[in-house]
């Protein structure tokens, strides 16, 4: 494991530079905060595949977030498979089909797949929407990521910079996000 999490570090800072982009400053900080979030998950691992599972995902939490461009996430992502089919010989091609989120249960993450997922964040903005006020909110592939990354962030009290078009509903989603999680 502390094998991969060095390799993992080394590769990351090698690939993305403070000279592409200012904000990929990654220190062995981030990879601390990996670790104490991995201890946040539910620890009733029935298989190795359900920690591997755990690990992907924070990976990509934990530093995909930062990059910026989508050829940039492609390429983060291959070099995570990579360095996990490499050192636990995991598959990680089905990663895309769920997502952890506190969304469903309060503080626990726990593991959703895409259907589910939606179906909890449906609910959630009618939830909001007779409380608060009405939304006009389509949930695209923008949007659940944006929301994952801040469901991140604001469990982990970490700061978040959310860029993007006017009228995407960044406003909103904060709002709501906030919301869902009783803030």
């Amino acid at each position: 494991m502390s094998k991969y999490l060095v390799e993992f570090y080394q590769e990351i800072k090698r690939t993305f530079t403070v000279d592409e982009s200012r904000h990929y400053q990654f220190t062995p900080r981030d990879l601390t905060r990996l670790v104490f979030k991995l201890k946040k998950h539910v620890l009733s691992f029935r298989n190795p595949g359900e920690f591997y599972e755990i690990l992907f995902w924070e990976s990509c939490r934990a530093f995909m977030d930062r990059v910026t461009s989508v050829s940039s996430r492609a390429q983060f992502v291959s070099i995570v498979q990579a360095l996990m089919t490499r050192h636990f010989s995991y598959d990680t091609r089905n990663q895309g089909d769920f997502v952890f989120t506190t969304l469903s249960s309060g503080k626990q993450l726990e593991k959703l797949n895409l259907k589910d997922f939606s179906q909890v964040f449906k609910k959630g903005v009618m939830q909001y929407e007779r409380e608060v006020k009405e939304v006009n909110f389509r949930f695209l592939q923008e949007h659940k990521d944006m929301i994952l990354s801040m469901d991140n962030a604001l469990n982990n009290q970490q700061s978040i910079l959310i860029c993007g078009r006017s009228g995407m509903g960044r406003k909103t989603s904060v709002q709501l996000i906030a919301y869902l999680n009783g803030l």
